[in-house]
């Protein structure tokens, strides 16, 4: 993804970048709450499960803002 930022315009190319750091530091918050869901216990699982679910979402809403731009 990176790679494409190079053939773009400069106002483009920020807000790429923007997005793109964005979605990493999404990723990097998905995977957090990955490890905690795997090492949750049974009391715990839902509250878990539901901050995975909404972390999922964010990741998602992202990578469909990046993509985007392309269109």
């Amino acid at each position: 993804m990176e790679a494409k930022a190079d053939g773009m315009k400069a106002d483009i190319k920020s807000e790429y970048l923007d997005k793109l750091s964005a979605l990493k530091e999404s990723r990097k918050d998905l995977q957090c709450k990955f490890d905690k869901l795997k090492n949750s216990t049974d009391e715990k699982w839902e509250e878990t499960k539901n901050a995975f679910s909404s972390a999922s979402d964010s990741f998602k809403e992202g990578f469909s803002d990046l993509f985007s731009m392309f269109k």
